[in-house]
């Protein structure tokens, strides 16, 4: 593990650690230093690499969520696409019926730090493609290929949709599907 701020990797002289790579200035000095730099600045960006998929976009790890989160609900009501819902846990997501924009709506609202704009570029879910679809049975359809704004999804004659990496969860595939043939999955 490696941390983003020099002030926090390199090692004090009055504090050895039992990992060479995570070291933290014991100093005053570099507490002040690493305090002003906030949370943003003391957290390690790669780490953030998997979506808390059942919460709003931006959602921390679980249980830092549920930590920070006091169910004031102002995500939930700044959503213009309404796919966010409170449940006796917290704000989720659900894509049923609608699709995430990645409007940071829900980001911007949120005055206690439980969704933040370092994890926005992916919901966590996604489609998985059902025995029904029209593109297998009848190979007549590309109404998903054709509306995923991310071009992730390809169809070849009677078999079912394959979604490439590109796919970053916005659940628009399922909106444009009139069959009902596709329901969101959280990512593995």
């Amino acid at each position: 593990m490696s941390l983003k701020h020099d002030s926090l990797r390199h090692p004090s002289p009055h504090h050895e650690s039992a990992h060479s790579d995570f070291n933290v200035d014991t100093q005053r000095r570099g507490l002040f230093r690493a305090l002003g730099r906030g949370v943003k600045g003391a957290i390690e960006v790669d780490d953030i690499t998997t979506p808390n998929a059942i919460r709003p976009l931006g959602a921390v790890e679980e249980s830092v969520f549920q930590r920070l989160c006091n169910q004031c609900g102002d995500c939930v009501t700044s959503c213009p696409q309404q796919i966010l819902f409170m449940t006796p846990t917290g704000p989720e997501m659900d894509l049923s019926f609608n699709h995430c924009t990645f409007c940071l709506e829900c980001i911007n609202h949120c005055q206690h730090q439980a969704l933040t704009s370092l994890s926005q570029t992916d919901t966590g879910w996604r489609p998985q493609f059902l025995n029904n679809c029209n593109a297998r049975s009848s190979g007549n359809c590309d109404e998903c290929a054709d509306d995923c704004p991310q071009q992730a999804i390809t169809i070849a004659s009677k078999q079912l949709p394959k979604l490439s990496p590109h796919c970053n969860g916005c659940g628009e595939c399922v909106s444009s599907c009139y069959g009902g043939a596709i329901v969101m999955r959280q990512a593995n």
